[in-house]
C-alpha cells in the first residue's frame, strides 16, 4: 500500500470540536469554502494546466460521504472518484466510455488503485467520512492535511467528526507554505460569511 504522489487529507470542520457533518450532509453552506474545495481538487499540479474536460487528481471517499449532500451519489466531475464500500454491488453510477468512478472494498485497495490512476500532475485527496479519516490520518502515506476551520457565532449540531490532529506527528505550517503547496493564492486569515468565519490551513507530517 504505497502512494507515489502527495496524499492529502482534506476536510472542513468546526474549529471547536472537529464536527464535519450532520444527518448525512454538511452542517453549513459556505460558497467560499466550496469554491476552494473545487479549485484544489480539480487543478493540475504540473507545469501546465490540464484541459477542463480532463482529470488529474484522485479523490477517495466512503459510500456514506458519496451519498451525502451535496454529492448525492454522483461522481465529482473532473476528478477520478474511488468509492470505498463493503457492498461490492453498490452502484457508483459509472457512465460512458470514460468512467470517472470506481468501487473498492477497502482503504488498502483504494490506495493501490489511486496510485495507478493518479496522473503525473495530480494528487490524491481523502474526502471522508469519519471512519476513513480515522484510518488514514495515522498512516505514513498521509503527508498533508488541508483543513478549513469553521467558526460559528451560534451552536452547530454535528454527528460526525474528524480525529484530533496529533501535534507530535503533524505541524501547522505558514500561509506561505500553504500557497506554495497548492501552487495558488489562498485567502489569508479568517473570512466572513453570514454567521460563519472560516480559515484555510495546512498541516504537514513531520
Amino acid at each position: 500500500m504505497t502512494i507515489g504522489k502527495p496524499f492529502v487529507f482534506m476536510a472542513a470542520a468546526l474549529a471547536s470540536n472537529g464536527g464535519i457533518g450532520y444527518k448525512k450532509g454538511l452542517p453549513w453552506s459556505i460558497p467560499g469554502d466550496w469554491q476552494y474545495f473545487e479549485d484544489v481538487t480539480t487543478k493540475s499540479y504540473g507545469d501546465s494546466e490540464s484541459r477542463s474536460d480532463e482529470w488529474s487528481n484522485v479523490v477517495i471517499l466512503g459510500r456514506h460521504s458519496y451519498e451525502a449532500r451535496p454529492m448525492l451519489g454522483e461522481p465529482l466531475a473532473n476528478r477520478y472518484n474511488i468509492v470505498v464500500s463493503r457492498n461490492l454491488e453498490y452502484d457508483v453510477k459509472i457512465r460512458g466510455n470514460s468512467p470517472i468512478a470506481e468501487l473498492v472494498n477497502s482503504l488498502d485497495e483504494a490506495f493501490d488503485k489511486a496510485d495507478i490512476m493518479v496522473k503525473e500532475d495530480g494528487r490524491v485527496f481523502m474526502l471522508g467520512g469519519e471512519e476513513l479519516y480515522r484510518q488514514s490520518i495515522s498512516l505514513p502515506q498521509c503527508t498533508h492535511i488541508l483543513i478549513t476551520n469553521i467558526y460559528s457565532s451560534t451552536p452547530i449540531p454535528c454527528d460526525t467528526f474528524i480525529p484530533e490532529i496529533d501535534p507530535s506527528v503533524y505541524q501547522l505550517v505558514s500561509h506561505k507554505e500553504l500557497e506554495s503547496f497548492l501552487k495558488r493564492k489562498v485567502p489569508k486569515g479568517r473570512q466572513q460569511y453570514e454567521n460563519f468565519e472560516y480559515e484555510f490551513v495546512l498541516y504537514v507530517r513531520k
